[in-house]
């Protein structure tokens, strides 16, 4: 399967990226270019998000794209909706790439933050109520995802994630505070 992926620099992607290419071609658009490659090998090609300069070079013939790739809250810094509208904007530009290049697979990574300040246990059809402009961004991509899905038949699959906890986490939260001082024997 040829899998176009975003966001392969960050936590997710870069092990995903060991992961699929295994048994997968894949192609990666990421705005660190250099970061990228240094991640790939020779065997992934990488590309800028700008679609203007370089979709042509993606005309080859693609399954499915993964998109990881995310603005996220950056914390301590008062934010605006101006901050994560690149989020839509690129969501937006990938799903007008899969109608025009014939890709009927997306999967989009999202947030519980769609829900806002949900305590207890999340479920799906919990009532979407994001109380952050990050928040928002990401329920504007699920609806943008299922508006493409109703409208050009695009299989799109939204996943919400709550929590990534794993090796490498640059995030310090108490699973890996935790996990830091139980490995020093602390």
């Amino acid at each position: 399967m040829r899998i176009i992926v975003t966001g392969a620099t960050g936590f997710i992607g870069h092990y995903l990226l060991k992961k699929l290419n295994v048994s997968h071609e894949l192609t990666i658009l990421s705005r660190n270019e250099n970061l990228a490659e240094e991640i790939a090998n020779t065997e992934i090609s990488c590309y800028s998000y700008d679609f203007t300069r370089e979709s042509e070079k993606l005309v080859e013939s693609y399954d499915a794209i993964i998109h990881l790739a995310s603005q996220r809250p950056i914390k301590g810094k008062v934010d605006s909706y101006l901050d994560y509208k690149q989020n839509l904007d690129l969501v937006s530009e990938l799903l007008v790439f899969a109608v025009r290049n014939s890709i009927d697979k997306f999967i989009n990574i999202s947030t519980k933050a769609v829900y806002g300040m949900s305590r207890g246990v999340l479920k799906e059809d919990n009532y979407l109520a994001p109380t952050s402009y990050y928040g928002l961004s990401k329920q504007q991509t699920e609806e943008m995802c299922n508006f493409y899905a109703n409208n050009f038949g695009i299989n799109c699959i939204n996943l919400r994630l709550a929590q990534v906890i794993g090796y490498g986490e640059l995030q310090q939260n108490i699973v890996t505070t935790f996990i830091n001082n139980a490995t020093k024997k602390k």
